[in-house]
């Protein structure tokens, strides 16, 4: 299924197109806040409300709590593709032991994966997370062979275009309200040398605000 297909479905939520697996356990720079994989009896309720806090971006989809219950239950992207039901990553970002924000993520194929959702709680806003949490899966990605990371966003969703260029993906496409992202391994190191020159200079990076959702 490519993006448009995705899109009319109303599961576009972050999606980058990233690998899986590899680092499952980080820390943030210059925050102790570990990102770590989501435990469904520990984190469900506040990954829940996260969700809701920002349904509408992050999917075309009326809201159905089963439906999210059963997503984060199953580690499943949707019900439609039984090929990757199970197989989607759930990490946490946590700050003094409450979830600050998540990412999700899965291989659609060997070399190219998804980043379905990423969402930063409103408590948790221009901290950066965000950016962390987009590096973090995408470092995940790359580690397991991915060749590409791709994602797609809203149009009118100027807060996560800005992260996604500054991580440093490049607009491929615009379609049908939405915008069309990919970053190679190249150029995602690039942009992190990049940041890491600028972190020299500043000793935090210039936060990101907001809810980093793509859609």
């Amino acid at each position: 299924m490519n993006y448009l297909a995705l899109v009319k479905t109303g599961l576009f939520a972050a999606v980058l197109v990233l690998g899986i697996g590899g680092v499952r356990y980080c820390m943030a720079p210059s925050m102790q806040s570990p990102i770590e994989p989501f435990i469904y009896e520990r984190d469900k309720e506040q990954v829940m409300t996260l969700f809701e806090q920002d349904y509408d971006w992050l999917s075309t989809r009326e809201y159905n709590r089963d439906y999210v219950e059963w997503v984060l239950r199953s580690h499943s992207p949707n019900e439609y593709e039984p090929e990757y039901q199970g197989k989607m990553f759930i990490d946490v970002l946590r700050d003094n032991n409450r979830v600050a924000g998540f990412v999700t993520y899965y291989l659609r194929s060997p070399f190219v994966g998804h980043i379905l959702f990423v969402e930063v709680g409103k408590d948790f806003r221009r901290l950066g997370y965000g950016y962390v949490l987009v590096r973090h899966a995408i470092a995940a990605l790359f580690a397991q062979g991915v060749h590409i990371v791709q994602l797609l966003t809203r149009a009118d969703n100027f807060k996560a275009q800005r992260l996604y260029t500054r991580v440093g993906f490049v607009e491929t496409t615009r379609n049908e309200g939405f915008v069309y992202y990919a970053i190679t391994a190249d150029q995602f190191a690039a942009a992190s040398s990049a940041a890491s020159k600028t972190s020299e200079v500043s000793e935090h990076a210039q936060p990101i605000s907001d809810t980093v959702c793509a859609h």
